[in-house]
């Protein structure tokens, strides 16, 4: 068979053509990657990592970055001794913890409550509080005065103050007061911040509250765990 003539400038089109083709979706891909849907909080699109840590979990058994691979979780941190937020929040989080059960897509999800407050908040005591609000609750907590937590709550950001009250420098048994943020943060299955959200709030008289609704914290988790896997 003869060889077969080439047009060069043809095929210099052709090439071209291609690159600008391939540029083209490129730019188009990159351009209109679907946008974090709105949510009562923030979507981090690319997850952030959790520096490296050790905690207790509520039967006193080392919890580390490992226990998070493999399932979703949703955090929220505080202290046994809450009068108010803390306690309203595991309610609410119950609810939803309820609600996910339903779903088998979304089945993967634990709840878990990180203490602030260790002096009071043991694994024991922890044992014996989150049973009340929901039974597969997982409590954290880490011995008083160790370093190892601060990983945990620094790269999710936790915000929290112990003071003693009076002039007293000392932590005295109960003598202290406790202060805290009320964010949720949403960690996927390889244990890295997805999202955090953050309460509603209403104005009361004497200023604001802040509450989360579970309506709203199962609407607004749907929409995360959607916008990750390209839809549930």
């Amino acid at each position: 068979m003869p060889p077969t003539n080439v047009n060069n400038s043809l095929v210099t089109g052709l090439l071209t053509t291609g690159a600008v083709v391939t540029l083209a979706a490129l730019i188009f891909g990159f351009a209109y990657s679907p946008a974090p849907p709105l949510i009562n909080g923030t979507i981090i699109p690319d997850a952030r990592p959790i520096d490296d840590f050790r905690l207790l979990d509520h039967h006193n058994n080392a919890f580390t970055p490992g226990d998070l691979q493999g399932n979703w979780h949703i955090v929220s941190y505080g202290y046994t001794h809450c009068p108010d937020i803390c306690p309203t929040t595991l309610v609410t989080l119950a609810q939803v913890a309820k609600k996910l059960k339903q779903e088998p897509a979304l089945a993967d999800t634990r709840f878990v409550f990180y203490t602030v407050d260790p002096k009071r908040d043991t694994a024991d005591h922890l044992a014996n509080y989150l049973p009340w609000f929901d039974k597969e609750f997982i409590g954290l907590t880490h011995q008083a005065g160790s370093i190892s937590h601060l990983p945990f709550e620094q790269s999710l950001g936790m915000l929290y103050a112990i003071n003693p009250r009076g002039k007293s420098e000392e932590f005295m048994e109960d003598n202290y007061d406790v202060s805290h943020g009320v964010l949720l943060y949403v960690l996927n299955a390889r244990g890295e911040l997805q999202a955090v959200l953050k309460p509603e709030s209403a104005r009361e008289t004497g200023g604001y509250t802040s509450s989360f609704s579970a309506d709203v914290l199962y609407r607004d988790y749907k929409l995360i765990r959607g916008f990750t896997s390209g839809g549930l």
